[in-house]
């Protein structure tokens, strides 16, 4: 068998957290320094640098990012503006001070300055003192006056959320009121995104949310986090709630992939061969050969059962096709570690990445919080499998999984958007 045989693509790893639903007049936090509401500062040709950190590069790279829902926000008001992505992964104002004269270069009008998260964050190697912090936050903002060029302060958001006022938040404490302070000294636009995520945690918290619902993963953004941040650069230039909720509901029809994550049952011996076949056919993940034969043996297994099945039996002889896939992967065995059993269980995730809108998976997190779900995934993972199992009962016989996955996909979106008023529990999906 050769990788075109699994019809797979090669998918990038994108973690999201759920969703909730956010009310904006909770989003759109007072800022320190802002437009007068309905003058938007930024003009029509106007250039705009976007420096800062992953949560940045990510926000012009997704098609949901706040760098994307800014842009577009502001062209919807007649301000076009062009953008001059300047976000880097893991970057401490350090690196964005070494950065800054290739950012000044192309001459932007303006530059949303927005450093300090992970000059503290622990996941971070290279974090930076607050005195430095400060010394080169104050390069920054002269080198960049100096230019003529316009800054807009924004203050870290948090790390960990489901704590607001952990060790790393109270550390960053001094860092945020720093880039507060020398925004009301300069006369600089101030977006207090750190101001905005905590009361977004607080109203949270006061509905009995389950969980934080703006990070994926504890440091980075979740579209509603984007929606956030965008939010707090777009009324700091001075746009209104009724002009960036025109802009939400364009960006709610953006792009979105969220990964299911479900764990599979098989031995060790099963779980070497699939990474022996990865290795053969220079697949990156071993994640991306077991998903496709998942879904090869859930098809299997629709093909071959009753119409009336339920899915605990379907979950059944597809785990029983799957293991014998898994068995007969590779012509001859794969060298086994001293260390492990051959028979010995072994789990591990399959990661499946299926496209929807950002409106859809908040349909999908509105469900989840109805139902007292606490993870999203537990929601996408049964109606994805339900959507593959009907496209597989529907095909020909001589259909291939591209052709099925393409059928499915399509019924998958019309699930989700229907989701709502389905009449489905989460007990109905995990039957």
């Amino acid at each position: 068998m050769k990788i075109k045989d699994l019809n797979m693509r090669h998918l990038s790893t994108v973690v999201v957290g759920r969703l909730g639903i956010i009310s904006l007049a909770t989003l759109l936090v007072a800022q320190l320094s802002t437009a007068a509401a309905g003058e938007i500062s930024i003009r029509n040709g106007d250039s705009i640098a976007f420096l800062g950190d992953s949560n940045t590069q990510a926000g012009w790279e997704h098609p949901y990012g706040y760098v994307r829902l800014v842009l577009l926000a502001l062209e919807q008001e007649g301000a076009k503006a062009t953008p001059i992505p300047a976000g880097v992964a893991g970057d401490t104002s350090e690196r964005m001070l070494k950065r800054l004269d290739g950012v000044l270069a192309k001459k932007p009008t303006w530059l949303t300055l927005s450093c300090g998260f992970n000059d503290v964050s622990p996941a971070c190697a290279w974090q930076v003192g607050f005195e430095d912090f400060t010394k080169n936050v104050t390069a920054i903002l002269d080198k960049s006056q100096a230019a003529g060029v316009k800054v807009i302060n924004l203050t870290p958001t948090l790390y960990q959320d489901t704590v607001p006022d952990n060790a790393t938040n109270q550390k960053a404490s001094p860092y945020v009121e720093f880039l507060r302070q020398t925004a009301k000294e300069r006369n600089l636009p101030l977006a207090d995104l750190n101001a905005a995520h905590r009361a977004e945690i607080a109203r949270l918290k006061s509905e009995n949310s389950p969980r934080s619902t703006l990070l994926c993963d504890g440091i980075h953004m979740a579209p509603r986090g984007d929606m956030m941040m965008a939010t707090g650069v777009l009324k700091t230039l001075g746009l209104t709630d009724n002009q960036i909720a025109k802009a939400k509901e364009k960006w709610l029809d953006a792009a979105y992939r969220h990964p299911i994550t479900a764990w599979r049952d098989m031995t060790v011996r099963q779980f070497e061969k699939a990474k022996g076949f990865a290795a053969r056919e220079k697949i990156d993940a071993v994640k991306t050969v077991l998903e496709s034969f998942w879904e090869r043996a859930l098809t299997t297994a629709a093909k071959a059962t009753p119409p009336q099945a339920d899915m605990k039996t379907l979950r059944d002889v597809t785990q029983i096709q799957y293991g014998k896939d898994l068995d007969a992967l590779l012509e001859s065995d794969v060298p086994m570690a001293k260390e492990k059993s051959p028979d010995a269980p072994h789990r591990t995730g399959v990661l499946v990445y299926r496209e929807m809108t950002v409106r859809q998976f908040e349909k999908a997190e509105a469900f989840a919080a109805r139902e007292k779900e606490v993870y999203v995934s537990n929601v996408l993972e049964p109606l994805w499998i339900r959507a593959l199992v009907s496209a597989a009962k529907a095909a020909p016989a001589e259909a291939d999984m591209e052709t099925i996955r393409e059928a499915a996909k399509i019924q998958y979106g019309k699930d989700l958007d229907n989701l709502l008023d389905s009449g489905l529990t989460i007990k109905d999906l995990k039957q």
